[in-house]
């Protein structure tokens, strides 16, 4: 069942038709977990990383005293923290460990650029974060040990006062399984959840993009900041107003209007910062440009041309963290790197996506490997 879809039990037509941002799906046995061996010393390893987000939460609802403290942690600090209602995420593993990304990639039924990041937790007896809601689909994968899963689709949305996480005040559950390894539970955005562990315990959580009005609002100004001249607010119809401090029907139209400009720009415009702003990833200059390439005498400034670099640098490899996507612009791709874009074929860009290792023929596009290069998403290499 290595490579087995986790969704086979039911199928990805009626997943999609059926549970796909409709309602939760349970699958017992859905993945095999031995192909992500990862122990917890491991996983508290990766959490005392600088670059790697991790966080541990101590506390129980109950006692509605949840504490977080964010990394890098400490390697001591796991010397006293006890055998109990604590829990310990950490994000991204995908980025940082190619067992965990080959994981993730049996999540490929859904767009890549959905696909947020691949997170494991572990947690000793009684750990939780509480009930709570998310704002974006999840699969929880139960790894180790045994979770007992609570759900609710009518809740309260109250929450508790004064803790660093948003916890749920109340919380009444309407649907609830004890999940062993391999077992799969899918949930939509706004369900309520409450997961606690049984005994020390891990899990894989899958969490998949959900972008807001106001983050794309954000990367829109930004990116129309930098055109040369961006649309700004005209008036050459103005009439005479009684009261100067009335904003008129008039003025709010045209406003209406310098908006709808930007937003109903022509396809190819609209595709290319859409495309920038959702191959984008937030930990980029972590995790991209401040690695080195794998050789490490590499150095681009002694080099007289990429041609040269090509011959002593033969293999150019994908990084784990590169974020790809392609669009169709009708007779050509606009391929998609960490933020940065690209006009080539529909073929090329396909392939590119799909590779680890780029081939010959793309390797002679010498504008393309630049690109590539250039963006993060990929790094010279002689082996």
């Amino acid at each position: 069942m290595s490579n087995q879809s986790p969704l086979a039990a039911i199928g990805l037509d009626t997943f999609f038709n059926e549970y796909w941002q409709k309602k939760p799906l349970f699958i017992r046995n859905a993945v095999d977990v031995s192909a992500l061996p990862l122990e917890a010393n491991e996983l508290a390893g990766f959490s005392c990383e600088e670059e790697i987000a991790s966080r541990i939460i101590t506390g129980t609802w109950e006692q509605a005293n949840f504490a977080v403290e964010h990394g890098p942690i400490a390697e001591d600090r796991y010397d006293s923290i006890g055998d109990r209602d604590w829990t310990l995420l950490v994000q991204d593993l995908d980025k940082f460990m190619p067992e965990a990304a080959d994981f993730l990639a049996r999540f490929d039924f859904l767009p890549a650029w959905r696909i947020d990041d691949l997170m494991m937790s572990f947690a000793a007896q009684g750990g939780s974060v509480g009930p709570h809601t998310d704002e974006y689909d999840v699969f929880l994968i139960q790894m180790e040990g045994k979770r007992r899963w609570q759900i609710a689709e009518q809740f309260n949305p109250e929450l508790i006062e004064g803790l660093d996480i948003k916890v749920l005040k109340h919380f009444s559950a309407e649907q609830q399984w004890v999940c062993e390894p391999g077992d799969l539970l899918y949930l939509p955005p706004n369900v309520a959840h409450y997961g606690l562990a049984l005994e020390p315990c891990m899990t894989a959580s899958v969490g998949l993009r959900e972008t807001s009005v106001a983050d794309l609002l954000d990367d829109l100004a930004n990116h129309w900041a930098e055109v040369n001249q961006p649309p700004r607010y005209r008036d050459p119809d103005l009439k005479a107003n009684s009261d100067p401090w009335l904003m008129d029907d008039q003025a709010v139209e045209r406003f209406r209007a310098l908006l709808n400009r930007v937003v109903q720009a022509p396809d190819r415009e609209f595709k290319t910062w859409l495309g920038s702003a959702l191959s984008r990833y937030r930990l980029a200059n972590t995790l991209l440009h401040d690695q080195p390439v794998a050789a490490d005498d590499y150095d681009p400034q002694q080099a007289q041309s990429l041609g040269e670099l090509l011959q002593q640098y033969p293999l150019v490899c994908r990084q784990h963290a590169a974020r790809l996507q392609w669009l169709d612009l009708g007779d050509k791709a606009l391929l998609c790197a960490n933020g940065e874009t690209f006009t080539t074929s529909h073929e090329q860009a396909r392939r590119i996506c799909q590779s680890a290792t780029l081939e010959a023929q793309d390797c002679s596009n010498h504008a393309l490997v630049s690109f590539l290069l250039n963006s993060g998403a990929f790094v010279l290499s002689r082996a």
